[in-house]
């Protein structure tokens, strides 16, 4: 009751006028608050102030059902029969760990959603942006980064965590004791594409809180593409879009990436909705990556492709590709950087097969920074032969290096490679691929006119995009 008192008490600024004083029991005074709350909605029950009581009651984002079903009853009920119906409704939270949950009203700062790069060592596309992005925010902006606590609400980050997505040493610190955040009238940024537990509750916030939602819009890969993944991811990404209809600004990685957004958005009048403003605010194409250790060269040349094995990376076109030129007599060396998703026990069992009749081929799981930069600084060519993607960032880290790229004739990858030290092939053919791979690996004359090209191109920083990010995701 102590607990529950607080939480009413932190949002009845904004949905009062005046708050009961404390009277030292904290059944009474939880009581009168919620009774005082509750009548003040009623009199006006906007979604929005539905949705705030709702959150302090519960100690979490409501999901849009929930305050629906709320406002009816609010609407239908008298005040002390509202109140009854509320605590009935919260009952299970009254009686789990949620009910000692307390809570901060933010109403002075963007709240910024970091969860999975602040719980994960992690370091694939999505990661990297946000560990680019927070650096070069925090400095400039007062921002309350937050992630999920238990998957019900925001809250606070440790200083482990802070670290974490700050791209810093993240051993030892606080680990505990944070109050869940409820935002109010303040932008709320969406970094990461959330789970799908997340994701309903971010909709409910989205469609009834006076907070702008505004999020990076990555890609609708599993919907234009639904064949290169899998249901479960289709089924997610469907759930994902329930909260795309409701943000205000999809701040897209790429031309391509904002064509998909524009495309779902415009259905959505058929439902009655305007949909989010769809904005390009492409991601650097200046990539390099803080490292500077001595590397030790490997002993022949080497072929790089970065990214998680899966079908839609088509690393086993590659692999095929690179078995004909390894026929043809070609000395060479293939690694595959990146974690296993959709094709685990297929690619190693394919590269013992070949490791066991002599071919160089290596599977890294493990993806950090360091590693990154040391695989750029050594590669003979990097190939990325995607079937779709939202921006290809492994693209841009290696023309940032001046290394020569292999990479797919169409979408965002075209966007940031042509003429800028890049061979574009149609990513299925295998041959094409092995085509584009044997002229890198025997005409030095033609890798080092890609050099050039990669060295010279007109870039854009870290630094010039997270100024654009915030100034398109921040009203």
């Amino acid at each position: 009751m102590r607990a529950l008192d607080q939480r009413l008490r932190a949002v009845a600024p904004a949905l009062v006028d005046e708050t009961p004083l404390p009277t030292g029991n904290p059944a009474t005074d939880a009581g009168e608050v919620l009774e005082a709350l509750v009548a003040s909605v009623q009199r006006r029950p906007e979604s929005s102030r539905v949705w705030l009581l709702l959150a302090a009651l519960t100690a979490g984002l409501p999901p849009a059902d929930a305050v629906r079903r709320a406002r009816r009853r609010l609407e239908l009920l008298a005040a002390r029969d509202a109140v009854v119906w509320l605590m009935n409704d919260a009952a299970s939270v009254m009686t789990s760990s949620d009910a000692a949950a307390e809570v901060e009203l933010v109403t002075d700062r963007p709240v910024v959603d970091v969860h999975f790069t602040a719980g994960n060592d992690l370091s694939t596309g999505i990661q990297r942006v946000v560990r680019r992005l927070l650096p070069r925010w925090a400095p400039d902006h007062d921002i309350r980064m937050v992630r999920w606590d238990d998957d019900r609400a925001f809250r606070g980050l440790t200083q482990r965590e802070q670290r974490r997505v700050m791209g810093e040493d993240h051993a030892g610190g606080a680990t505990g004791g944070q109050r869940r955040v409820i935002p109010w009238q303040v932008p709320v940024l969406l970094l990461e594409v959330p789970v799908a537990e997340h994701g309903v509750r971010l909709a409910g916030l989205a469609e009834f809180s006076p907070n702008t939602v505004a999020l990076i819009g990555y890609d609708c890969i599993p919907a234009v593409s639904a064949e290169l993944v899998t249901e479960p991811d289709r089924e997610k990404f469907a759930e994902y879009l329930e909260l795309v209809k409701y943000v205000d600004v999809v701040g897209a990685i790429s031309a391509s990436a904002a064509a998909e957004f524009d495309g779902f958005v415009s259905a959505l009048p058929a439902q009655g909705l305007v949909g989010p403003r769809v904005v390009t605010c492409g991601l650097p194409t200046d990539g390099t990556i803080a490292g500077g250790d001595v590397v030790v060269p490997p002993p022949v040349p080497e072929v790089i492709c970065v990214g998680t094995v899966d079908r839609r990376k088509n690393q086993i076109a590659l692999v095929e590709a690179a078995e004909h030129l390894w026929r043809e007599g070609l000395e060479f060396q293939l690694r595959l950087v990146g974690p296993s998703h959709g094709q685990t026990e297929e690619m190693a069992q394919l590269a013992n097969t070949l490791n066991g009749v002599g071919r160089r081929i290596y599977l890294d799981r493990e993806v950090s920074d360091s590693i990154l930069d040391a695989v750029y600084r050594t590669a003979r060519m990097v190939v990325f032969p995607t079937l779709h993607e939202g921006f290809g960032l492994p693209v841009a880290e290696a023309l940032s290096y001046g290394v020569p790229v292999v990479t797919s004739d169409f979408g965002s990858t075209r966007e940031i490679a042509e003429g800028n030290g890049a061979l574009l092939v149609d990513p299925q053919d295998v041959y094409a691929l092995a085509d584009a791979m044997r002229r890198l690996l025997t005409d030095d004359d033609l890798h080092a006119e890609l050099v050039q090209q990669a060295r010279s191109r007109v870039t854009r920083t870290w630094d010039d995009y997270a100024a654009e990010l915030w100034e398109v995701l921040v009203p």
